[in-house]
């Protein structure tokens, strides 16, 4: 843990070198319009796709030929041969064991850099000085101890790691305002997606009122269509014939029921139950007419009340039968088409009501989610705009 914030730290000394070494910007700026804000945007990411593309190619080929350049001083040291030097032998071993040891370092540097993943992102470089800094702590000690009776063929292989290092701290510092807008590429390059996908949804969301407001505005003809037809045919003669008879109807059929309140209140219902409580046929019909008189009349084809109430109360009812024919006369003979076309409309009205109220909710529903959406996209531009000062610093956003 403690290795890799001292990494951190020579990172960042690094990096900061880089920015003093930055030459003065100019004082000269570009205006660019927030209408081709996103094209400049998308050129920008871009050129620093290719830029990443050039700056890995250029960092793993310095890798690859790194590997190649230091094969042969390596394989020098792997054949090293010390038995001909005039020491002591535990220091020839302890010198052999070291320069093992340092190879080893030297093996497992190659083998770390290889398996860097996206070696030109920053994170890459930061991994990159993580291992070469890495090398240079856990190699020091075998290197200083091999130092003692190898020379020049160590040293050989040392300068050329040195040079190598170096020369990757120089991309770095060639590269390194290009790394800077890298991550801001990338959430650019995210917000610019999101807010297509917003413009997306605005269209679905649009276009569904857009159906939504002619689907009402059908309704709404069919409404005031129905409603002009109902209308004339209120004010037709047929209607009013209609209606005169209907009337007549009405008040044919309120004579047959004041009649039959008149014949029901002359029964004593408690007196006949009294009488035919033994007789449960008897009391089932006294039951029936005392519940529904009407229905009772209508149904019971041998009017039996007529002689219970004779029976026991000594009443003549028996102007029942001739309202029980006038009854069956009337049934299923007065008709009246137009007004029952007149309800088939209005229960079509009723209909399109329901219709038109749905539609209603469902327009002011998307209403709301336009909103909503209306309010995401300008926060997401408003996002795009404040990393764009940052992106495009010799520029001002109009």
């Amino acid at each position: 843990m403690h290795q890799a914030y001292r990494t951190m730290d020579i990172l960042k000394k690094i990096m900061g070198y880089f920015s003093a070494s930055r030459p003065a910007a100019q004082n000269q700026r570009r205006a660019i319009k927030e209408a081709v804000l996103f094209s400049e945007i998308e050129k920008r990411i871009k050129e620093n796709l290719a830029e990443r593309e050039r700056l890995r190619e250029e960092l793993t080929g310095k890798i690859s030929g790194f590997s190649g350049e230091i094969a042969g001083p390596f394989q020098v040291l792997e054949n090293i041969d010390l038995s001909g030097k005039k020491e002591h032998e535990r220091v020839k071993l302890i010198v052999s064991e070291n320069l093992r040891l340092y190879l080893s370092h030297v093996n497992r540097l190659k083998e770390s850099l290889v398996k860097i993943n996206c070696i030109e992102s920053r994170e890459g470089i930061e991994k990159l000085f993580l291992v070469l800094n890495d090398f240079k702590s856990s190699s020091k000690a075998s290197y200083e101890k091999a130092t003692i009776l190898i020379g020049q063929e160590i040293l050989a292989l040392r300068e050329l790691i040195i040079k190598f290092s170096n020369e990757m701290k120089q991309i770095v510092k060639n590269n390194e305002l290009f790394m800077d807008d890298t991550e801001l590429c990338k959430n650019l390059d995210g917000l610019i997606k999101e807010n297509e996908q917003i413009n997306v949804r605005e269209k679905e969301l649009v276009d569904e009122k857009k159906r939504l407001e002619g689907e009402l505005d059908s309704k709404n003809k069919d409404r005031a269509g129905i409603i002009s037809r109902i209308s004339r045919i209120r004010l037709s003669d047929d209607y009013k014939k209609e209606l005169e008879k209907k009337q007549e109807d009405e008040f044919a059929a309120k004579k047959i029921d004041d009649k039959l309140r008149s014949a029901k209140q002359k029964i004593d219902f408690r007196e006949l139950s009294k009488r035919y409580h033994f007789d449960e046929k008897k009391t089932r019909e006294i039951r029936n007419y005392a519940d529904n008189f009407k229905a009772a009349v209508i149904n019971d084809d041998n009017l039996l009340i007529i002689g219970f109430v004779d029976e026991v109360q000594g009443i003549d009812i028996g102007e029942l039968k001739n309202l029980k024919d006038e009854m069956a006369k009337r049934a299923g003979k007065v008709e009246f088409p137009i007004e029952k076309s007149i309800i088939g409309l209005e229960n079509n009205l009723n209909g399109i009501e329901l219709e038109r109220n749905r539609i209603e909710e469902n327009m002011n529903a998307e209403s709301k989610k336009l909103k909503r959406i209306i309010s995401r996209k300008s926060s997401t531009f408003n996002e795009i705009k404040e990393l764009s000062k940052s992106l495009f610093k010799d520029a001002d956003i109009v």
